[in-house]
């Protein structure tokens, strides 16, 4: 009974001690890589954290998430105050940041000079960090019509599409990703305050039960007018849309971003293309 009792004890004993050398491994040895989310990115991406964390573990990265408080963006020196305080080898503005960075003209490679900095946005906003990544949302909305179309391929009714008519350029590669006629397109050429009111009804009529929306300004309000359609959506519609109804989000696929990050040099500017990912609710 002792010797059992004495393996037991050397067994917990090996594995406290390969805790505290895996602790002291990822939190000393491994580089860290910093996002720095506005509060609705974070909403979205927490669901993912964790998927992302244990991917870039893999790669000897240590995936830190900074959350700016939404004062940060009313005043251009408390964000420059709170963003100067961020530590990390990689740092990663997600959009809004991003944005209101080069809407304000600060460049954030100069203000972290011990990191290297990667920003999500425009063409427009080269030169404010070492490495832009401009979205490209097409890869995710094409994931994401193949996935629904092994889906529903057995269903009658027709899938829905909305969109705004100059928001997006592939909606025909989202429709090729399905049957013939198997899909309705709903899409809003000018400024109709009745756009939503009146898709909903017609999408009511052909009994259709599941829609992409890629993008459609003001619609997201009507999201919950209808508890019998379930969405696919970009992520920043995710947090209107109700959870019973949220069938899918197409979101940046941050995955990608870390050997984007390792390739890129400390103030070499450089801009690269950051692929979307389909994830299934």
């Amino acid at each position: 009974m002792k010797k059992r009792s004495g393996i037991a004890i050397v067994i917990s004993s090996l594995v406290l001690v390969l805790v505290a050398f895996l602790a002291f491994v990822y939190f000393v040895l491994f580089d860290s890589f910093t996002l720095v989310s506005d509060i609705s990115f974070n909403q979205v991406y927490s669901s993912y954290l964790m998927k992302d964390r244990l991917h870039y573990a893999a790669k000897g990265l240590r995936l830190r998430v900074k959350t700016l408080d939404e004062t940060c963006f009313y005043d251009k020196e408390s964000f420059i105050s709170e963003l100067s305080r961020i530590k990390g080898d990689y740092v990663l503005l997600s959009p809004l940041p991003s944005w209101y960075a080069c809407q304000n003209e600060v460049n954030v490679s100069n203000l972290l000079p011990g990191s290297v900095v990667l920003g999500i946005g425009a063409e427009s906003a080269v030169g404010y960090f070492d490495c832009l990544l401009v979205s490209d949302e097409r890869a995710g909305w094409v994931e994401a019509g193949k996935a629904m179309a092994a889906e529903t391929s057995s269903m009658s009714q027709n899938i829905g599409l909305v969109y705004d008519l100059d928001s997006i350029d592939y909606a025909s590669d989202i429709i090729g990703c399905f049957r013939e006629n198997h899909v309705s397109v709903f899409n809003r050429d000018g400024s109709s305050r009745l756009f939503a009111s009146t898709t909903l009804d017609a999408m009511n009529k052909q009994g259709i039960v599941l829609a992409l929306c890629p993008y459609a300004t003001s619609f997201n309000s009507f999201f919950n007018s209808d508890s019998t359609v379930s969405w696919v959506v970009d992520y920043r519609l995710a947090s209107v849309v109700p959870s019973g109804n949220l069938y899918g989000v197409v979101r940046p696929d941050l995955s990608l971003v870390l050997e984007l990050a390792k390739a890129t040099q400390k103030g070499q500017l450089s801009m690269n293309s950051l692929g979307y990912c389909y994830e299934k609710k």
